[in-house]
């Protein structure tokens, strides 16, 4: 499970802060010449005091700061809009997805081909949440996790960003 949170963090938080910050880093080598030994040697120090481990969280705190913007902007969680069929896929598959919802959760109620409440569908998400947690048993929900962490992070990163990449041009 550490190795698959290490990938996750590199993924989806140190990944998304190394672009943000590459324009200085590039600009550091181009404009004052300073050789990769050196920057190596940099990062390697800012590995070996933690700098990495602080740098995640403030990738994911910004990337999570977004995220109920986008959600509402959205109009809910993907994994939500999915299962209420909000989506522009056909009646059976909904209907199909509703039945499987009820299989594997029994507590949701009404008819079969009747669309769940958004709180059971919350529960249901929960519930697999849970289930799939395991990373090596579920390496695909694993990478899609990961995928969605980085372009959410990212996404938070843009502003920094934006400055960052402006900033050596002034």
């Amino acid at each position: 499970m550490t190795a698959l949170k290490s990938s996750y963090e590199y993924q989806a938080r140190i990944r998304p802060a190394i672009l943000t910050a590459l324009p200085v880093g590039l600009t550091l080598v181009v404009v004052l010449g300073l050789s990769r030994n050196f920057l190596a040697g940099i990062l390697s120090a800012a590995a070996a005091t933690g700098v990495s481990y602080f740098v995640a969280h403030l990738v994911r705190d910004r990337g999570r700061r977004l995220e109920p913007g986008l959600w509402t902007s959205w109009g809910g969680t993907p994994t939500t809009q999915l299962l209420l069929g909000i989506s522009s896929e056909s009646d059976a598959v909904r209907r199909r997805r509703w039945a499987l919802m009820r299989i594997l959760q029994p507590t949701i109620g009404g008819a079969p081909d009747a669309p769940p409440s958004e709180g059971d569908v919350e529960a249901y998400v929960g519930q697999l949440r849970e289930l799939t947690r395991d990373g090596a048993e579920y390496p695909l929900v694993a990478s899609e996790l990961a995928g969605y962490g980085f372009r959410r992070n990212l996404l938070g990163l843009r502003p920094l960003g934006i400055g960052l990449s402006v900033a050596p041009a002034s």
